[in-house]
């Protein structure tokens, strides 16, 4: 039977003839099997779970596997996130960062399968007393910044944990970051969860208006036409008959407004830059470019090509949602920017790219 999830320690009956058995540590003897993964031994234990040197059956080679805790996967939202980090990490190819390989579940317990690096962690190498060498710290330092670099530079990805038990050293010496890479945009990404949830009670509730009006919004908020979405809130909010939650209502309202003005919001930044040297990631590499100002709805831009400039323009839309969070993250609240971008795939007629933005994602 399986335990995860039960106090250890706990008494409970067996399934299958009653009688008292405990519950063990929750440790996972040599042999078991998880998901073509068979463990080895135990690495060591952390915050989210427990980490095992396993073998890859199908592979027939060694691998990191990191197995959720109970405590830690019953805690809402975490699995989901646990997941997405794995994702977030397997677009990274760097030798200083640690490599994902696989994650899912089976049976119940949630898992990511990692290199294995067989050294040394910082924190074990940093004992009482122990000072590296100067030049050590250096080298070390600058290739973990470069790993750094890549991460933010290619996909605007962070580390949420650098500390020493997450800097990990292979047989040759060679430092390597491990866990809690992020993406930088992914709180953004849960635009229209609380209306979708809404939407989905008053139709369980068979109130036939709410649902009405509420799937109003939602569709104009899809279309990009906020002002339209943020008008059917406001009779909604009008209506002494709807029973629905009005604060709600009237939060889901302020991201549509915040969203209809987010164009101009970005636009005000560009032209504040006028004559300025920027980074922008343009055609998924790091462009330098000259700020030449606003005209009307385009940003005008002098974009480095060889060892001369080309002009050009482009609109709010063309700059990359991550640059949009950077340069708006103080002025606008982060859901009205995700209702924005999952309304621009949604009109690019990518309904599978839109829908971690209004599905809470994030």
């Amino acid at each position: 039977m399986r335990t995860e999830g039960m106090a250890m320690g706990a008494s409970v009956a067996c399934p299958a003839c009653s009688a008292a058995l405990t519950v063990p540590n929750g440790d996972f003897a040599p042999g078991t099997r998880i998901a073509g993964f068979e463990i080895v031994r135990p690495l060591g234990k952390g915050g989210m779970g427990e980490v095992y040197l396993a073998r890859q059956m199908s592979m027939g080679r060694e691998i990191a596997l990191k197995i959720l805790s109970a405590e830690f996967a019953a805690q809402p939202g975490a699995v989901e996130r646990f997941l997405k980090e794995v994702q977030v990490a397997a677009r990274l190819e760097h030798p200083h960062i640690v490599t994902a390989y696989d994650a899912g579940e089976d049976d119940g317990l949630y898992y990511m399968a990692m290199h294995y690096i067989p050294g040394q962690s910082l924190a074990a190498i940093l004992g009482p007393g122990v000072v590296l060498a100067e030049r050590d710290a250096l080298s070390m330092t600058r290739k973990l910044a470069h790993a750094l670099d890549h991460a933010w530079t290619r996909f605007h990805i962070i580390h949420r944990d650098i500390n020493p038990g997450n800097i990990l050293f292979d047989a040759d010496g060679e430092p390597k970051l491990a866990e809690r890479m992020a993406s930088a945009a992914r709180r953004y990404r849960n635009a229209g969860r609380e209306a979708m949830e809404m939407t989905a009670r008053a139709e369980s509730e068979g109130k036939q208006k709410e649902t009405e009006t509420l799937a109003a919004v939602a569709d104009a908020a899809s279309e990009g036409d906020f002002a339209k979405a943020r008008q059917v809130c406001g009779v909604f909010l009008d209506d002494a008959s709807v029973t629905i939650d009005k604060d709600r209502i009237r939060r889901i309202a302020a991201w549509m407004e915040q969203a209809d003005s987010a164009d101009r919001m970005l636009l005000s930044t560009f032209e504040a830059q006028k004559g300025t040297s920027v980074q922008l990631m343009l055609d998924g590499a790091k462009t330098e470019v000259r700020i030449a100002g606003v005209q009307g709805d385009r940003i005008r831009i002098d974009r480095r090509k060889g060892m001369g400039w080309v002009s050009a323009e482009l609109t709010p839309a063309q700059i990359p949602f991550e640059e949009q969070c950077a340069r708006l993250k103080d002025k606008i609240d982060p859901a009205a920017l995700g209702i924005r971008a999952g309304a621009a795939m949604m009109r690019a007629r990518r309904p599978d790219l839109a829908a971690p933005y209004f599905q809470g994602a994030g």
